[in-house]
């Protein structure tokens, strides 16, 4: 085992990938900082982050703080002596807590920094349109992710990529990129840099409900991002009339398949058809497929099953 002490902060799922990595190299991992346990769903049971479930298993030892400021975590965190903390998938450290180690920290971030700083780095890459994205390990100061880089990775974003896909590569390459900002951190073997400044910057902020409903002014391939940055979750939301009376609650979960179309009957009215069992939606200048959707209330369920059951043999029905 190597001899410098590292300290992990994580939560969710995406964090996973490099800490397991980590315990593979065998590097000397004395614990992870995760969320304090909270009830969650309808059952309001307690759920424990993906970070600790993980920690549990692999004997691990685990620090849940209600606050991070609090005096009496400090005075642990100091006795530890962690050399070095790694930040993924967690909340902004206080000066108190990344100024600990003699390594400093780092944090690892799912953006092309300075580009898309912020809590939704792949939604907002993808609904922009982005053809690539990648990550970014930086050392933390006190601005979130303004820190000087150390490393980046990119990748290539395609047509039928969604967040999740792209969540799921970024997760995987997370592993190769911690390991070595890690070796190259220790051994001193790198510069860092100083993010560039422009008012162009593109901004990543958190996503709400609100901020999920699909603007049908906007073009085809738009929509077709911005329904791409909200797949599988938390869903691009949108209503459907009928008989100009009943309205349902819709959320479209999975697109695919963008085309543009030169058929200009189709540009201000949405229109759909069913061709090899797929349900495409046509809409100004373009045409994509719509894989799953839920209405309000009910299962998710796929384009054909929801053409058989709200669109077929009805004439007046419309997305607004």
């Amino acid at each position: 085992m190597k001899k410098e002490k590292i300290l992990f902060f994580g939560t969710s799922k995406f964090a996973i990938a490099a800490l397991s990595e980590i315990i593979e190299k065998k590097y000397n991992l004395i614990g992870v900082v995760t969320t304090p346990d909270k009830p969650a769903g309808r059952g309001l049971k307690i759920k424990e982050s993906d970070v600790k479930i993980f920690a549990k298993n692999h004997n691990i030892k685990i620090y849940q703080p209600e606050n991070l400021s609090e005096n009496n975590f400090l005075i642990e965190l100091k006795k530890l002596k962690p050399d070095l903390i790694i930040v993924i998938a967690f909340k902004k450290l206080p000066k108190l807590i990344w100024e600990i180690p003699r390594y400093g920290t780092f944090n690892l971030h799912a953006s092309l920094l300075p580009n898309y700083r912020g809590a939704a780095p792949i939604n907002w890459a993808i609904i922009n349109g982005e053809k690539e994205t990648g990550l970014t390990t930086f050392f933390i100061n006190e601005n979130i992710d303004y820190g000087d880089i150390l490393l980046q990775e990119k990748i290539l974003i395609d047509t039928n990529d969604n967040f999740k896909s792209i969540h799921d590569k970024l997760m995987l390459n997370s592993k190769d990129i911690t390991i070595k900002t890690i070796e190259y951190v220790f051994s001193k073997d790198i510069k860092p840099k100083k993010q560039k400044k422009s008012k162009k910057i593109k901004k990543a902020p958190k996503i709400f409900k609100k901020d999920t409903t699909i603007s049908w002014k906007k073009n085809s391939f738009e929509i077709y991002n911005f329904i791409r940055g909200m797949s599988p979750y938390p869903g691009a939301r949108t209503k459907l009339i009928i008989n100009k009376k009943n309205n349902y609650d819709v959320i479209i979960t999975k697109v695919s398949n963008y085309t543009k179309i030169e058929n200009k009957s189709y540009s201000n009215k949405i229109s759909f058809e069913l061709k090899n069992k797929n349900l495409l939606i046509l809409y100004k200048e373009g045409s994509f497929i719509i894989e799953k959707l839920k209405i309000s209330g009910k299962k998710e369920m796929s384009g054909l099953e929801f053409n058989n059951g709200f669109i077929k043999n009805i004439e007046d029905y419309y997305f607004i």
